[in-house]
């Protein structure tokens, strides 16, 4: 079996998570931090070396590469006369034109510059080249997610600032610097990779490679990312780069982490006054989808309800959501991943999407996504090999047609709610 070791790091909203695999996919390691209460990139980045360093000496020194993702876009600014500052993507738009059409990546970017100031701005990088520059003190941007040409005329003071060294996420960026490689325990040269963001390496750690599959991440965020055939009007160049043949991508996301982190503090906070009480509880949910509006309206939640009714509640209506926003494609499967898959959401998601779901063996799909480009690295296989290789199915849940038909009634009605709500709020 061969020693060489793919360290694959994923910086999430809540939690950093961190795994050692085999470039025969072998897991040997794998932990998840919380750093939701991480707010300087200093600190972010002694979390990372510390999870490395709990990493035992063996495993560590057959590490030959590091693949960084990240949930994103977030940037790192470094501002004149004081210390660098995470600009998180969850931060609303600040008066960003979306023409000519800027994508997701290139429109935080230039809110994040907007708030700050161009004559106050030293650099500014994605918070995953951030942490591949500290490994090996080189700064990169991503062509694929920054377009240089689109961007130039918006930031012609600041172009030598982000466009750095090229990165293309197939190819190291460099290595880590020797005096920290030798702190950590690596033994030779370790190359540092940057991924996609965690949406892109979850489609790949879940297994989905083919036209159909959509893969389901529910976490704080709960992102449906739909590969596509190539008759699509909408390219995700990325997706087609990475595969190395034709694609289209359809991705849709919803917060809900707001809403359960409510929800959690008014049951233990007020759990006797509200089931003693008539009144309902009212839980703030805030959707934010790929067409940059963000709307925000509230759940219903009985008085007599449980957390964990509250809970499946919010969940429901997150799938709800998505499901209204996928009506119009063609899903032939579901694959379910993240800290919130269960046997109970796999088939509420069955029954809402009318399709199959599976459940894999590794939830876990971000981390594991990224490690792929390791593995093909090192290995020279193609992603799509390895990922159909490596991913394994757990449970498969089939709609029943009773309930696939009552959330069918359900969609409706809530498309009635929403189209309400939405128009209320965004006016």
């Amino acid at each position: 079996m061969s020693k060489e070791i793919v360290l694959s790091l994923d910086i999430g909203t809540v939690n950093l998570k961190t795994l050692a695999i085999t470039i025969n996919g072998e897991k040997l390691w794998f932990s998840r931090e919380d750093i939701s209460k991480v707010k300087s990139p200093r600190k972010l980045w002694l979390k990372i070396l510390s999870e490395i360093f709990r990493i035992p000496s063996s495993i560590r020194s057959n590490i030959k590469v590091i693949v960084i993702t990240a949930h994103g876009p977030s940037y790192v600014v470094k501002i004149h006369g004081k210390k660098e500052i995470i600009e998180p993507y969850y931060k609303p738009l600040d008066k960003v034109s979306t023409k000519p059409l800027l994508n997701f990546h290139e429109m935080k970017l230039l809110s994040a510059i907007r708030s700050h100031g161009v004559e106050k701005i030293v650099w500014i990088m994605g918070l995953k080249e951030y942490i591949a520059y500290k490994f090996t003190n080189i700064m990169t941007y991503s062509k694929l997610e920054l377009r240089r040409n689109v961007l130039e005329k918006y930031v012609e003071a600041l172009e030598s600032k982000i466009f750095m060294k090229e990165n293309t996420y197939k190819n190291p960026i460099g290595y880590v610097n020797e005096s920290l490689s030798k702190r950590l325990g690596f033994v030779g040269k370790v190359s540092v990779i940057i991924a996609p963001t965690d949406a892109i390496c979850s489609l790949m750690g879940a297994g989905c490679v083919n036209v159909g599959c959509s893969n389901l991440d529910l976490g704080y965020t709960v992102t449906l990312s739909s590969i596509l055939s190539n008759d699509s009007k909408e390219k995700h160049n990325i997706l087609s780069y990475l595969f190395g043949k034709e694609l289209s991508l359809k991705i849709d996301s919803v917060i809900i982490g707001h809403a359960i982190s409510f929800a959690k503090r008014a049951f233990r906070t007020h759990s006797h006054y509200l089931s003693s009480s008539n009144l309902p509880l009212m839980i703030p949910m805030i959707r934010k989808g790929m067409f940059y509006k963000t709307t925000i309206s509230a759940i219903n939640i009985p008085y007599n309800f449980s957390y964990e009714k509250a809970l499946k509640t919010i969940i429901i209506t997150a799938l709800l959501y998505l499901r209204l926003n996928s009506k119009d494609i063609k899903l032939s499967e579901i694959r379910l991943s993240g800290g919130l898959a269960s046997r109970d959401v796999a088939e509420l998601v069955s029954n809402i999407f009318n399709t199959k779901v599976h459940v894999l063996e590794d939830a876990e799909s971000s981390v594991l996504g990224a490690s792929f480009l390791g593995i093909s690295y090192l290995s020279g296989k193609e992603l799509p090999t390895i990922s159909k290789r490596i991913v394994r199915i757990k449970e498969t849940y089939a709609p029943i047609e009773r309930d696939a038909r009552k959330y069918r009634r359900y969609l409706k009605m809530f498309k009635k709610i929403y189209d309400v709500l939405s128009q209320l709020f965004l006016d």
